[in-house]
């Protein structure tokens, strides 16, 4: 025996599983937009930190001088917008190279993978530079991105460091 209205709840019921099965499969690609900038700033610091260690190649181990490091990175980068973090896109360069690096030989820097070489930074000038990380900011989620001579990069809170080693605490692998 049918019982009046089935099909009609039978199409609702169904219909209120694809919306929820819709908004499952679609919201997670839809609030990925929140976090963009953040990818993005991480990848920007990826290719500097990378273009830098070409560049020091280049001149026999040496690292550009501080204040010149934008412009001995970009033929190896090519392009401008790189050097702007996406979370703050008014700031003229969201990062700043570690002063005590400059026209170094990375040859003679011992556990390349723990030295910051770049930063995210409130300086926001070109070719800024900072002698630790006094002007370090965290605009993605209260964090920051820190380069590594090796081309790592990291997210940090504020850390404490002296400049030329890892903060021990705070890191999260990218």
């Amino acid at each position: 025996m049918r019982v009046p209205g089935t099909a009609a709840l039978v199409r609702i019921g169904c219909a209120a599983v694809l919306a929820v099965a819709l908004y499952v499969i679609l919201f997670p690609i839809f609030s990925v937009n929140r976090w963009r900038p953040s990818l993005f700033c991480g990848n920007h610091l990826t290719q500097l930190a990378i273009a830098l260690s070409l560049y020091a190649e280049d001149y026999d181990g040496r690292l550009p001088r501080a204040g010149e490091w934008q412009d001995a990175s970009y033929p190896y980068v090519k392009s401008s917008p790189v050097y702007v973090c996406p979370a703050r896109p008014r700031v003229a360069c969201g990062y700043a190279f570690l002063t005590r690096l400059g026209g170094v030989n990375m040859k003679r820097i011992p556990r390349q993978e723990g030295v910051m070489i770049l930063f995210e930074s409130s300086i926001g000038v070109r070719d800024a530079n900072g002698a630790g990380l006094e002007s370090f900011v965290t605009p993605h989620e209260r964090r920051g991105y820190i380069a590594f001579l090796s081309g790592r990069v990291k997210t940090f809170r504020k850390p404490a460091v002296d400049g030329l080693t890892a903060p021990a605490k705070g890191a999260r692998k990218r």
